[in-house]
């Protein structure tokens, strides 16, 4: 058989997460498809680390009352709607905190500045690789040296007005008008790529295991784009739009 000249170029946009079936959280990837890191985050977690202090500062909370922390203190869109804190057996009261991590072993982040926005009030820590260079009001900038992973730290959130809306943003991609969604580098691989397969990135397998519902599919304002409900079709249109595929 010949091969037809107008052959058409298809890419298979691989799960921004492992395979939902696991029980595993985060997969690292290599390739960085969003110009946002927080799209390609862990969902926000108990940020329990390893440790003995159980002090007001630390982030050690051992025997968190499961009654104070558990699904139901999320919002849809992956952000706490609120942050407790509880008594401790020394009478210390122990602070709550949820924590997101991008690039496990500095994988797909760039090194250099970044400008953090969110809405909402709350209080944010950047660790891991990530430091916080200053920050006025819903902005922050932050320097970023991949090697382990960047760790976002919610440690205060305002019932009243959740934090939400979190992005990280490399300020040397960053353009006047509008930040664009997907990393120029990513585009450029798929720049011949005529057909998209997005199985990968709504998390959909032969076995059908990750059904879900309109209602219940990632929106573009959810807090990542890595979580269980893959990738929102918003983004998916957007992509194919843009590569004209």
């Amino acid at each position: 058989r010949r091969v037809p000249s107008s052959l058409r170029t298809g890419a298979f946009l691989s799960p921004l997460r492992v395979h939902p079936s696991t029980g595993e959280d985060y997969g690292p990837t290599s390739t960085r498809q969003f110009l946002d890191l927080m799209k390609q985050s862990t969902p926000f977690v108990d940020g329990i680390d390893k440790g003995s202090s159980l002090t007001a500062t630390s982030w050690d909370h051992y025997g968190v009352p499961e009654s104070l922390f558990n699904k139901s203190s999320f919002r849809s869109d992956g952000y706490p709607a609120f942050l407790p804190t509880f008594k401790t057996d020394w009478g210390t009261d122990q602070f709550v905190s949820v924590k997101a991590t991008i690039g496990l072993g500095g994988s797909f982040v760039e090194e250099g500045e970044y400008l953090a926005t969110w809405s909402g009030s709350g209080q944010l820590m950047f660790q891991g690789d990530a430091e916080l260079l200053n920050t006025t009001g819903n902005t922050a900038y932050v320097k970023v040296n991949p090697s382990t992973g960047v760790v976002v730290r919610l440690v205060a959130t305002d019932a009243e007005d959740p934090l939400h809306s979190l992005s990280l943003v490399p300020v040397a991609h960053m353009q006047p008008s509008s930040t664009p969604t997907f990393h120029p580098q990513f585009l450029k691989s798929l720049e011949s790529a005529t057909v998209l397969r997005f199985t990968g990135w709504q998390l959909i397998d032969a076995w059908d295991i990750n059904s879900r519902s309109w209602a219940s599919r990632t929106a573009t304002t959810a807090q990542t784009q890595a979580g269980p409900g893959g990738v929102a079709i918003e983004h998916m249109i957007e992509l194919a739009n843009t590569l004209g595929a």
